[in-house]
């Protein structure tokens, strides 16, 4: 009688094998097996290439939805599991086996391989359920109620009607087996289910809700109820226009109709008060579906990232500072190796990152290879370098730049890279040099020179050469701040003044000799040519002055004129008759007596 048992149970071994697993390729997103596993209705998904490679379930699925995976870009291969018990299918011999390895390994499924390992099919306690569950008229053959229920007492629940002989004795059950194992196979995997997703729910730093499609909460988890300060039991019911204030309401209702309304899941940042402020949040929301595929409510799962866009306000900010400066800026990380270059370094040396990493960074640039060593010891040794060097663009051109490099440190002093700002100074060396030579060319004339500020009404010195501290007498902080024409005293009615003010009025060049007087109150006779200094909006700002002493040659014109006027009166006062004229015999010398005027009649 064990012979028929046998061969019934063998063939009920070989139909529980589901020889149509729902696989995928590893490279297949997580998205498209999600979705493949609600088509199909299948809790298991097997990975294969010409092998079985890995394997997911649904409770797989649930804890990547709660770790906020990416599922349109994580592949498969990425997130399942790699190892599992295979049995071949020569040795699938009864079902004590099957179901021993599969309790005692704690299996969700059992892979079926051939000799050569390639996957026939699989076991799952679902398969085995759906098999036992067939009604067979060869079950009421088995005379033995032990034997009719090997293996099976876990799943079926049997009434049965004692079978006696025509003798009287009893040979058995006749019965009615109803399977039950789908149903506590159900119910023991929600309470799993239920379990594992409120532990995912309390546990997880994400804000996890729920939301129907009348914007009322069904479900809150744990670290909403601490943030927002409400239970379970309180929100239970509430709309979220009774949590929050209708403007941020308004936002979010938007967000949950447009998961309801598609049917699909969207990510976006909302902005939550807390009693500290505003903050951000990225929330990605999904649609719950009944089974017939329509929405019935929202899943949010909601990150707060607002330290993480303050750091990138921060951030962009400076990048937007770096960029818009005309510095030239370089970072480089802990091996020297260049990772950022702005827009002024680019038009400074004529390289980008990529050209600039390319030709071997920092060395390539610097004119003279001792000084970027210098800099390096100095910054490495936890010290700023500020100064000049010279440099060298990609073109060849030499310049003059200050610099000023810095280590970049970790929030554990770590060095992790350095930052250099190259400001170039050519232009200004330049100049600088020019003003030198300018300066020194006027320290050196022999004429005084003088520079009067003329936006300032009195029109004060600002500078005086040192020709104009030996003429006057007077020295450059007695003269600096005073007037332009201090020096003319109470003598404001000469020709030469006139001339000069009527000039300075007009903002137009003007030449004036005047006679001044020295500290030791002499007087100083000089020619003083004065310009006018335009900026470049066309205003008026200063006055150069410059001034010739022409004393000796003022007094000997006087003297001259002087010794011509008394040799004039001593002509005038002589009897004779005196007078010069020409070589030719005509008159028209320079000195003609009174009485030649008179006898003549000139």
């Amino acid at each position: 009688m064990q012979a028929l048992p046998q061969l019934l149970w063998l063939r009920c071994l070989k139909s529980i094998i589901d020889l149509s697993p729902l696989t995928v390729a590893p490279d297949t997103s997580v998205l498209e097996a999600t979705s493949l596993m609600a088509k199909q209705s299948a809790k298991i998904l097997v990975v294969t290439v010409s092998q079985m490679v890995g394997w997911l379930t649904e409770q797989d699925i649930v804890h990547l939805l709660a770790s906020g995976v990416d599922f349109k870009t994580t592949k498969v291969s990425e997130v399942m599991h790699t190892s599992a018990m295979t049995l071949k299918l020569s040795e699938l011999e009864n079902m004590t086996t099957v179901l021993s390895l599969i309790s005692q390994n704690n299996l969700v499924f059992l892979p079926i391989v051939d000799e050569q390992g390639q996957l026939v099919g699989t076991v799952t306690p679902d398969s085995i359920c759906r098999e036992l569950s067939q009604p067979t008229s060869d079950y009421d053959l088995l005379i033995n109620h032990e034997e009719a229920n090997l293996d099976r007492e876990a799943v079926l629940e049997t009434i049965g009607i004692p079978v006696f002989d025509i003798e009287g004795q009893f040979r058995g059950y006749r019965g009615m087996d109803r399977d039950i194992t789908d149903r506590k196979q159900a119910e023991s995997a929600l309470r799993e289910t239920q379990q594992q997703l409120q532990a995912i729910l309390d546990n997880s730093s994400a804000v996890i809700y729920v939301i129907d499609t009348e914007n009322q909460f069904l479900l809150v988890n744990h670290q909403f109820e601490q943030l927002f300060r409400i239970t379970q039991d309180q929100i239970a019911g509430k709309s979220i226009y009774d949590i929050w204030p209708t403007d941020i309401a308004d936002a979010f209702a938007a967000n949950n109709h447009q998961v309801v309304a598609g049917g699909i899941s969207i990510e976006a940042e909302e902005v939550v008060p807390h009693e500290d402020g505003l903050h951000t949040y990225l929330s990605v929301k999904s649609p719950l579906k009944d089974t017939n595929g329509v929405p019935y409510a929202v899943c949010g799962i909601s990150t707060d990232i607002t330290n993480r866009k303050i750091a990138e306000e921060s951030l962009l900010r400076f990048c937007q500072a770096m960029e818009s400066t005309s510095d030239a800026i370089c970072m480089a990380d802990i091996t020297g190796k260049s990772i950022y270059v702005n827009s002024g370094f680019t038009e400074l040396y004529e390289y980008t990152l990529e050209e600039f990493q390319a030709v071997g960074g920092a060395l390539t640039i610097f004119q003279h290879p001792a000084e970027l060593q210098q800099v390096l010891i100095t910054i490495y040794r936890g010290e700023p370098w500020r100064g000049e060097v010279t440099m060298r663009s990609r073109s060849g051109r030499i310049m003059q730049v200050y610099l000023r490099a810095d280590v970049i440190q970790d929030t554990n002093a770590k060095i992790i890279g350095t930052v250099a700002t190259h400001t170039d100074v050519t232009q200004r060396r330049q100049a600088e040099e020019g003003l030198r030579l300018r300066d020194r060319a006027i320290a050196a004339s022999s004429n005084g020179i003088i520079i009067a500020d003329a936006s300032i009404s009195n029109r004060p010195i600002i500078y005086v050469n040192p020709a104009f501290e030996y003429m006057t007498g007077y020295s450059e902080a007695e003269v600096v701040g005073q007037n332009f024409l201090l020096f003319q005293s109470t003598d404001v009615n000469q020709v030469g003044l006139e001339k000069l003010n009527a000039a300075m009025q007009k903002g137009k060049d003007c030449t004036a000799v005047l006679y001044n007087y020295r500290k030791d109150d002499s007087i100083l006779w000089i020619e003083l040519n004065i310009s006018p200094v335009y900026d470049a909006a066309g205003i008026l700002t200063h006055y150069i002055g410059i001034q010739t002493d022409i004393t000796e040659r003022k007094q000997a014109e006087i003297a001259l004129l002087v010794s011509q006027q008394r040799l004039q009166y001593l002509l005038d006062s002589s009897p004779a008759v005196i007078y010069t004229a020409k070589a030719s015999g005509d008159f028209g010398g320079t000195f003609v007596s009174e009485n030649v005027s008179t006898i003549l009649g000139y």
